[in-house]
């Protein structure tokens, strides 16, 4: 029944609503200044267990199973999906647990002498921090201390809109711009750039389907400086064949990246100092590895990977060729084989 609460969940669901949300980089953080026995206990757990459960299911049986949750867990729970009904949401067990594995709550007090939160936080920050940067804690809590108090006095309820890279149009009257300079040749995506030769009869499998242990979601994106589609590994299975050969997933942003990133945006002047220390450590996520070739056809769809699998065997090796992300934030094209396993499971993707 709290109003505050409803508000904030409110809020949630108009930045849900945004057509690229389930698909893009979206992080969710209510910030407080006090806490509580609950925050810091029921809330953060329910919060941990949905980022770290894979789907709603083990989530809801978890939450649900007598022995594992407690009441305030369940309570927080259905007070959340609660508000989101009042919102006129989706408030399935799937869109809930989609809401809140996105959430964070960030504490941030201020105000308490000799704050044990504070010296928590500057010991955290030492952890945030690549080794080479670890002397430079202090100057990161004193950024993210400036930046906090700067939004509080703003209102504190600001939603961010990054749009698109795009050129603005040109003025009528106004001269063309100049042709762009010659930029380096960009990574081979695989030697005939064709598309899978979904028109060609696929030779039948009559074994077993093979394992490799990923997966996967279509996107369009830009990688660096180009615009580039393929199939970014969001999972990888521990002990699989794709882990075995180093296919890296979606890491997610931590709490310290999280709360860096909204307000160095918001914030933009000092957003040079911080973003780059973030970066470093891989407080702010890493993409996954975007799969643009398989054995050297270009990714168009989707199906592609499910469908070239259908044509191989267990113990058949199988050539992906991925752009991984850098530390900085630049991209290499890396060829991985990958030796395929028995099958472990009937999703066709994995």
């Amino acid at each position: 029944g709290d109003p505050i609460f409803r508000s904030v969940v409110g809020q949630i669901v108009q930045a849900s609503r945004k057509p690229e949300f389930l698909t893009g980089r979206y992080e969710l953080a209510i910030a407080i200044s006090k806490t509580s026995h609950k925050i810091d206990g029921a809330y953060q757990d329910v919060l941990t267990w949905a980022r770290e459960l894979g789907d709603a299911t083990t989530f809801m049986s978890r939450l649900n199973r007598p022995g594992s949750a407690n009441d305030a867990m369940r309570t927080f729970v259905n007070t959340f999906r609660s508000h989101v009904r009042e919102e006129g949401a989706a408030h399935d067990d799937e869109s809930v647990w989609r809401l809140l594995r996105r959430l964070q709550i960030l504490v941030f007090d201020f105000t308490a002498t000799g704050s044990s939160s504070e010296e928590l936080a500057k010991e955290r920050a030492v952890r945030a921090l690549h080794s080479d940067e670890a002397s430079r804690a202090d100057e990161l809590w004193t950024v993210l201390t400036e930046l906090a108090i700067k939004i509080a006095a703003a209102g504190g309820d600001r939603t961010l809109v990054i749009p698109p890279a795009a050129p603005a149009p040109a003025k009528p009257g106004t001269e063309a711009p100049p042709a762009p300079q010659e930029r380096a040749p960009e990574p081979d995506l695989g030697s005939d750039n064709a598309p899978l030769p979904a028109d060609l009869p696929a030779p039948e499998n009559h074994g077993p389907r093979p394992y490799l242990g990923i997966s996967v979601l279509y996107t369009v994106s830009i990688r660096g400086e180009q615009q580039v589609g393929g199939l970014e590994v969001m999972e990888v299975d521990g002990d699989s064949p794709a882990s075995r050969a180093g296919l890296k997933a979606r890491t997610p942003m931590t709490t310290v990246g999280a709360s860096g990133a909204t307000a160095g945006e918001l914030l933009g002047p000092l957003d040079a100092a911080l973003r780059p220390l973030l970066a470093k450590s891989g407080q702010l996520g890493q993409d996954g590895d975007l799969i643009v070739s398989i054995d050297d056809h270009r990714v168009t769809s989707d199906s592609d990977l499910p469908d070239h699998l259908a044509q191989l065997h267990p113990g058949d090796i199988i050539y992906l060729t991925v752009l991984r992300q850098q530390r900085g934030g630049s991209y290499k094209a890396v060829k991985i084989p990958v030796t395929l396993g028995s099958p472990k499971r009937t999703n066709a993707t994995r």
